[in-house]
C-alpha cells in the first residue's frame, strides 16, 4: 500500500508524538522528515519540506501553512493542531 501523504495523515502522526516534545525546524530530522522516515519513504531534503523521492520526483508540502517559521512552539503537539486547522 502506497503512504498516505496528506495533511491529514501527517496530523495523526504528529499526534502520536509527545505533544510538548520539539523538533528541529531546519534539519532533516524536522517532523515532516521524521514522518516520511516512520512511513519508510526514501528521501533527500532539499529545502523546506521539500524533499526528492526514491523515484526522483521532487514535491513539497504546503509548508507556509504547516510550519510558519514565525510561530512557535515547534512542538509536535503545536503542530498537529495547526496542521488540524487547515483540514476541510
Amino acid at each position: 500500500m502506497k503512504p498516505q501523504l496528506t495533511i491529514e495523515a501527517f496530523a495523526d502522526w504528529c499526534e502520536k508524538q509527545p505533544a510538548d516534545e520539539a523538533y528541529d525546524f531546519y534539519a532533516k530530522d524536522c517532523a515532516w522528515g521524521q514522518f516520511l522516515t516512520s512511513l519508510g519513504v526514501e528521501y533527500a531534503c532539499v529545502g523546506f519540506n521539500t524533499w526528492t523521492g526514491s523515484d526522483g520526483q521532487r514535491r513539497c508540502f504546503p509548508s507556509g501553512i504547516a510550519f510558519p517559521v514565525e510561530e512557535e512552539p515547534h512542538t509536535f503537539g503545536a503542530l498537529a493542531s495547526r496542521l488540524r486547522s487547515v483540514q476541510p
